[in-house]
């Protein structure tokens, strides 16, 4: 499956695509924390990476093969841990897709070309290039004489890396959501 048809921006994060069906919730947390749903004919496993106590949040999603799909609809989880870990482990060594979402609506999303060693590595270097991206677009704007703030919104980064035409951050909700996450000691004035 080509990773890029799973998020939409404007999407739910447990139905990012307006493609997307069938879900089934394994666990809640006043929302659809994490489960599998159908999109194309393919079962797609997601997740919140880190919980979903705050405004912004993370997601991960991981196309499954039948093979896959089959193991897991037999497992029994006893307890919350025990199926996060086995969602976790089911993500190692994987490609698959991040997104980022601001109550509960995607904002940004990436498709991971390269497997990764973890849904938290990947989560991290997400937000990581986030953060690059940011500080880049925030020194330029603050030497371009050219920079328009539009009352909205304040364009703060544009990149490749998001691989969305939507890809446009809000300065104070971009800070909020790094210092929520204690990504890095960043503020952005």
């Amino acid at each position: 499956m080509n990773l890029d048809t799973i998020v939409h921006v404007g999407s739910r994060p447990w139905l990012p695509s307006p493609s997307a069906s069938n879900l089934d919730a394994w666990h809640e947390d006043d929302v659809p924390v994490a489960g599998i749903f159908d999109l194309g004919g393919e079962k797609i496993l997601f997740t919140a990476v880190g919980g979903v106590d705050s405004d912004l949040t993370v997601w991960a999603y991981l196309p499954l093969s039948a093979a896959e799909y089959f193991e897991l609809d037999e497992l029994i989880f006893e307890s919350v841990p025990e199926l996060i870990c086995e969602i976790e482990r089911r993500f190692e060594g994987r490609c698959f897709a991040l997104a980022s979402a601001r109550s509960f609506v995607i904002d940004y999303w990436t498709a991971l070309l390269e497997p990764a060693d973890s849904v938290y590595s990947a989560s991290t270097n997400f937000l990581k290039d986030l953060v690059a991206a940011l500080k880049a677009e925030v020194r330029a704007s603050k030497n371009d004489p050219g920079f328009v703030q539009d009352d909205q919104m304040t364009r703060l980064m544009r990149v490749e890396y998001f691989r969305s035409p939507q890809a446009i951050g809000r300065r104070d909700e971009v800070r909020d959501f790094l210092v929520n996450r204690s990504v890095i000691g960043l503020v952005l004035s």
